[in-house]
């Protein structure tokens, strides 16, 4: 989950020493980003950074799972040093794979590409529901237009039509 905090410091790794500790309960800090940049670990100190921070916390052990239950505490804990959090995002795997970005240093398939696979999966399934449907009509000379308009009104897609001119 990602946890955004309003914090004047300038440092991901000032930040990440007051963070670390409010893990536990199944979950630690994992990344700090400001303005989309990670800025911890591993980031660089000449990075500007505003007062809003994106702090990803991540399940510990092999549940990857957070419970609500652990996200009221986690967030108790963060008020309890002080810090003001002022939005939460809980982050979501879809078929096994993530649906949020990963950020600096991911590895995993981002969610682009992911959309990008089920788009041409779709595509490939309304081009073999057109050709069976045009071969229905070869063989008992229905008219085009009435077995086309159910595929039509149950597309993903808005099928581009020509205008004359």
């Amino acid at each position: 989950m990602d946890v955004f905090v309003q914090w004047q410091g300038r440092s991901g790794e000032e930040l990440a020493k007051t963070l670390s500790p409010v893990g536990g309960d199944g979950v630690e800090l994992s990344t700090i980003s400001n303005r989309g940049t990670k800025v911890w670990p591993d980031g660089s100190p000449e990075t500007f950074c505003t007062d809003q921070w994106c702090c990803r916390f991540r399940s510990i052990g092999s549940a990857h799972v957070i419970l609500h239950k652990q996200i009221v505490r986690l967030l108790d804990r963060i008020d309890e040093a002080g810090l003001d959090f002022i939005k939460i995002e809980n982050l979501y795997n879809f078929d096994g794979e993530p649906g949020y970005s990963l950020g600096q240093g991911g590895s995993q398939r981002d969610w682009a590409s992911l959309l990008s696979a089920q788009i041409f999966a779709y595509t490939d399934v309304y081009i073999r529901e057109w050709k069976a449907r045009a071969q229905y009509r070869k063989q008992t000379a229905a008219p085009l237009g009435s077995l086309m308009e159910p595929l039509v009104a149950c597309s993903f897609f808005e099928v581009p039509r020509r205008t004359a001119g």
